[in-house]
């Protein structure tokens, strides 16, 4: 669903603008981005449809949970809810667990056989870490 994945990109924007987490581009929440926002949810909200439409109940109810994730990070990132660091990294890993789940899902539905690659799920990724555990730099 590339509409989910164009909400979390500007959600993590508008998060880091806000001082929630990092990000290389972050999002001010103008009236432009925010109607971009817009519009990727309302794609998703079509998206979705469909998956209900071809897919079985497994797979609804990871859908469901994913769209629950991606709704808290968003009301955090517009500043409708409130949060801190911590908040956001719980939030953004709720999301990527969800989403993984959603994918087992729906390739089981679909037929494809093995699991999903598995996928280091630190959030910030780990070299964001050494990055900061580097200390200040020469350049």
């Amino acid at each position: 669903m590339r509409a989910v994945k164009d909400i979390i990109a500007m959600a993590n924007g508008l998060a880091a603008h806000r001082g929630l987490t990092f990000d290389h581009a972050p999002l001010e929440p103008t009236r432009d981005n925010l109607d971009r926002l817009h519009e990727a949810e309302v794609r998703r909200h079509a998206e979705i449809e469909t998956v209900r439409l071809l897919t079985d109940t497994d797979t609804i109810s990871a859908a469901r949970q994913l769209n629950h994730c991606v709704w808290h990070l968003l009301a955090m990132s517009r500043g409708d809810e409130p949060g801190d660091p911590a908040q956001w990294s719980e939030a953004f890993t709720a999301y990527r667990l969800a989403r993984d789940e959603f994918h087992r899902c729906a390739r089981a539905t679909l037929g494809i056989p093995g699991t999903a690659i598995a996928r280091d799920q630190t959030w910030p990724p780990r070299w964001t870490h050494r990055r900061d555990s580097a200390g200040p730099s020469n350049a």
